[in-house]
């Protein structure tokens, strides 16, 4: 099984050195989009990691499930940032209260109560919807 993400330029190696990006040629608008479009491929990764599990199998203490439980507040605290503040508005906010309460619930209660099919189905069906609204959202800037 391959466990590997995608990693950003920037994040520091396993082996404790810190990778490094010249962004002096970079708008700060620019490199905030290319941030973004990097942080969607990442959670595009964890989804795509979660739907090849077998969903008997997705539960609590397995590594689907945490990498599940990520993805959710990954999405979630992109919309919390400034920096992406300009794709906000495409969840509507209905959406933003559901994600807001499936990150809630894996983050503050603690993964013992969360409910595994309730998750499953944010993550493989829901999850999917929003990243792909956000990256049309990233689109549509561009083209401002």
């Amino acid at each position: 099984m391959n466990w590997d993400l995608p990693r950003r330029s920037g994040i520091p190696s396993s082996d404790g050195g810190a990778e490094t990006e010249d962004r002096s040629h970079l708008s700060s608008t620019s490199y905030d989009r290319r941030n973004l479009l990097s942080e969607l491929e990442e959670v595009d990764a964890r989804i795509e990691y979660v739907r090849a599990t077998d969903p008997s199998g997705f539960r609590d203490f397995t590594v689907a499930y945490d990498v599940a439980s990520m993805a959710v507040i990954r999405v979630r605290a992109i919309l919390e940032v400034e920096e992406f503040a300009y794709v906000a508005g495409a969840v509507d906010e209905a959406d933003v209260k559901g994600l807001t309460a499936v990150r809630n619930f894996v983050a503050h209660r603690g993964y013992v109560h969360a409910n595994a099919d309730m998750l499953w189905s944010a993550v493989t069906e829901y999850l999917p919807r929003v990243v792909e609204a956000l990256r049309r959202a990233v689109s549509r800037s561009d083209g401002e």
